[in-house]
């Protein structure tokens, strides 16, 4: 619920958001009773997605040298599907993102007391999103500016194929029992281009099109430096360790889209072209506590582990931009695992992670509908215009996620 967000624009009201509880919508013929807010769901948050690690210790003799080359992909990024009619679909109705890193990795342990290692990495993105956007945007009718029948459909594929970054560590061992470890992850900066084409035409306009060789758009973003300190009990029998992280997402504002989409429709009289725009996150840093133990249960051949981490929400306190864009919140996670020692060439690692979220609820949404501009003249200056996103208020609601990961990891011994 909440009031609508008004906007002064000359004088006049731009209306860009409808109470969350209000159950009508209005056609362009009459008022039609139906959900106007919606529920959606997703089973499938993640894909399975593989890493691959090849490591030499003591590589030419070279005692407390270490290299290693690899590809690995980040945790959190995957797949996601929404209903099509959904009250999200102008944010996401489906997402597939794949984002991998080769990389090349060095340490060298001068002795116990010092080790340090680092790695370079030179990521690759691929992310496809549909969603629904308007053309016709109506100043101050919330309602009609999300009947379904003035819905685009948009398929928006882009790539960024060097996303270069790197990790930094420093390890101590400085008692038989006691472990010092320190971490830097380096930002990421994803500047993705690509092009978007209309999956489905608007019922009110069908004969609408995307204008050809103006269907270009890029996304650009950036993920967060990213530090990590622990200590670590070593017993012979179980170790204990704790770690605490520390992500700058407050480095990451908004998501910029950079836009040369361009529409035609002579049934709606349009010639124009969505314009560049940012959508807002205003994140904030987040921070992590994390707990866990391995136990030897069967020395030689079992090894049974537990964890538990606590993490903060990125998005501001009065959430006013959390969406199903990246719907993740303040969490707890559970975790259980164990390694099985099958041979002294093979290890089987399986993990399972249950993460729970706190609900989620948004009064004073921020998000708005992509749309086509709409052109406000100044009344007391007939020469004088502007343009404003006239979209409505689209990430009002509330909010339940919880997540469950699994993972099977197989490791060699030569």
């Amino acid at each position: 619920g909440g009031d609508p967000y008004i906007q002064d624009i000359y004088g006049s009201q731009v209306i860009s958001e409808h109470p969350v509880n209000d159950y009508y919508r209005v056609t362009d013929d009459d008022f039609v009773e139906g959900p106007f807010s919606s529920t959606s769901q997703t089973g499938a948050l993640g894909i399975s997605s593989a890493n691959l690690v090849f490591s030499w210790g003591d590589p030419g003799g070279v005692k407390g040298l270490a290299v290693a080359v690899g590809l690995i992909t980040p945790s959190g990024y995957g797949s996601s599907k929404y209903a099509a009619s959904g009250s999200q679909r102008y944010v996401l109705v489906h997402s597939e993102q794949l984002i991998v890193y080769p990389g090349v990795g060095l340490s060298y342990a001068v002795n116990r007391y010092f080790q340090i290692g680092a790695v370079f990495l030179s990521g690759s993105a691929d992310i496809k999103l549909n969603k629904a956007a308007r053309f016709l945007a109506v100043q101050g009718q919330w309602h009609h500016n999300e009947h379904r029948e003035g819905d685009a459909t948009f398929d928006i594929h882009v790539q960024d194929m060097f996303m270069p970054t790197g990790i930094f560590g420093v390890l101590s061992n400085p008692t038989d029992w006691l472990e010092i470890g320190v971490s830097v992850k380096l930002p990421t900066y994803i500047k993705s281009s690509g092009k978007a084409k209309m999956a489905e035409a608007p019922e009110d306009n069908p004969d609408s099109v995307v204008k050809e060789g103006q269907d270009k758009i890029a996304i650009n973003l950036s993920l967060p430096l990213v530090v990590r300190a622990g200590l670590r009990y070593i017993h012979p029998v179980f170790d204990i360790e704790v770690d605490f992280v520390w992500e700058n997402w407050s480095s990451l504002q908004e998501v910029e889209v950079v836009s040369d989409l361009w529409i035609e429709s002579e049934s709606a009289d349009i010639n124009t072209g969505f314009p560049d725009t940012a959508v807002p996150l205003d994140y904030r840093d987040t921070y992590s506590v994390r707990l866990g133990s391995d136990v030897k249960v069967l020395p030689e051949h079992l090894i049974v582990r537990a964890g538990v981490y606590w993490q903060s929400s990125a998005y501001p306190e009065d959430n006013r931009t959390f969406s199903v864009f990246a719907p993740f919140g303040q969490q707890v996670g559970l975790g259980a695992g164990l390694t099985w020692h099958t041979s002294k060439w093979l290890d089987v690692n399986v993990s399972y992670l249950h993460v729970f979220q706190q609900s989620v609820t948004v009064d004073h949404g921020v998000v708005q509908q992509m749309a086509l501009p709409v052109e406000v003249t100044n009344p007391d200056d007939p020469e004088e215009s502007t343009f404003v996103e006239n979209g409505n208020i689209i990430n009002s609601g509330e909010y339940d996620v919880n997540m469950n990961i699994i993972a099977l990891s197989l490791e060699g011994h030569f």
